[in-house]
C-alpha cells in the first residue's frame, strides 16, 4: 500500500487500467472450438472438439467458464441453442466424443437414458474386480491368497483378518468364484 492511501497496489492498477469491456460469451466459446475435428459417426458428420480446459479423470469433458463458474461445454452450447434444460436432464452425445461440441451431436435425456444409450452401444463395462469403485483386493492379491490357502495351508479365517475382508470372501476367492481374471476370447 501506498503511504496514507487507503487501496493495495493491486486495486490501484486495476484502477489505473480497468479492464475492458466484457466480451460475448458465445464469442469466447468459438474461439476455443475446433470445427474440423475427427469424424466418429460418418451419418452425424464431423465432431467440433472443444480446445479449451478440459475435466480431470476418465472422461474428458470440455470446460467453459460463464457467469462466475464453470460448466460443462457441450451443456452451455446445447443451451445456447435449445434454451435451459429442465432439473435433472442432461445434455447427451450422439457421437460418444466428450470433448465433442456440435450442436447437431447434442440431445437432452436424463442420467437414466444415458445409461440406457451406452449400454445399447456396447459402451457398458460392468465393475468387477479392480475395476470395483471401491475394491479392497486385485487380482495379484486373490493368486496370493489362493496359493496360501492351498500350497501354505493357511485358514480362510486368518486370510480374512489379514487381508481385513470377510471370510465369505475369502472363501468366493480361494473357490474362483469371485477374483478370477477373465479368459480371453
Amino acid at each position: 500500500m501506498r503511504k496514507g492511501s487507503r487501496h493495495s497496489q493491486s486495486s490501484l492498477r486495476r484502477m489505473r487500467h480497468p479492464r475492458g469491456p466484457k466480451r460475448d460469451p458465445l464469442e469466447r466459446f468459438n474461439e476455443k472450438v475446433d470445427r474440423n475435428g475427427p469424424t466418429i459417426r460418418p451419418e452425424l458428420g464431423s465432431c467440433h472438439i472443444w480446445t479449451g480446459k478440459l475435466r480431470r479423470g476418465q472422461f474428458r469433458y470440455g470446460q467453459f467458464y460463464f457467469r462466475g463458474r464453470w460448466v460443462e461445454a457441450h451443456r452451455f452450447i446445447f443451451e445456447h441453442v435449445n434454451g435451459t434444460l429442465p432439473q435433472g436432464q442432461c445434455a447427451l452425445h450422439h457421437c460418444d466424443n466428450p470433448p465433442c461440441v456440435n450442436e447437431a451431436h447434442l440431445f437432452a435425456g436424463s442420467r437414466r437414458d444415458n445409461a440406457l444409450d451406452m449400454i445399447q452401444k456396447g459402451r457398458h463395462r460392468p465393475g468387477r474386480g479392480e475395476r470395483q469403485r471401491d475394491a479392497k483386493l486385485s487380482y495379484e492379491m486373490a493368486d496370493t491368497i489362493r496359493w496360501s490357502h492351498r500350497i501354505g495351508g493357511v485358514s480362510i479365517k486368518t486370510l480374512a483378518r489379514w487381508y481385513e475382508v470377510g471370510e465369505t470372501t475369502i472363501a468366493r476367492v480361494v473357490h474362483n468364484e469371485t477374483w478370477v481374471l477373465p479368459k480371453a476370447a
